[in-house]
């Protein structure tokens, strides 16, 4: 069933009782910007967060441009960067921030917790054809009840985690 973006689950709250975060977006502004203080709370207690950004250097920069109707996705890739880095330098939380940057971006973005328990759960956001962020659909995913889906985007993150290029802060 697909949802607008005014339905889906927070952060915070598909988060709440989390291990691990993973984040695989073109720049995922709207889920890390406006958390970091939820997430650096998060790392304190022990929490992973692998995340997955476009390289603000790639060429795909241009062909979203074409694609999408926001142009400054380099500013807000180099943004959220910047927030990422206020997370990796927690010091309690040293190793259990991973960043990387993918030269090519995916057709959707997923925020997902646990990706390797019954209990994980996602929810993925298409991009489309110069849709309008709040119109774009999403979809929400658990292990327990979609395991079929579940797994299959679980792969893809991975997949794009071992070709992804770690980024130093």
């Amino acid at each position: 069933l697909l949802k607008k973006r005014v339905d889906i689950i927070k952060p915070t709250e598909l988060a709440k009782q989390a291990s691990e975060i993973s984040l695989i977006a073109v720049g995922g502004i709207s889920v890390i910007t406006p958390y970091v203080g939820f997430y650096k709370e998060k790392l304190k207690n022990g929490c992973n967060i692998r995340v997955i950004l476009l390289d603000p250097n790639s060429p795909s920069i241009e062909t979203w441009h074409l694609l999408s109707t926001h142009k400054l996705v380099k500013q807000r890739i180099e943004s959220s960067l910047g927030s990422l880095k206020e997370l990796i330098m927690v010091p309690e939380a040293k190793g259990k921030c991973e960043v990387r940057l993918l030269n090519v971006f995916f057709p959707y973005s997923m925020f997902a917790v646990d990706l390797l328990k019954n209990s994980g759960a996602m929810q993925v956001e298409y991009y489309h054809y110069k849709l309008p962020l709040d119109d774009r659909p999403h979809i929400y995913l658990t292990a327990e009840h979609d395991s079929y889906w579940f797994n299959y985007y679980r792969q893809q993150f991975e997949n794009a985690w071992s070709e992804a290029t770690p980024w130093s802060s």
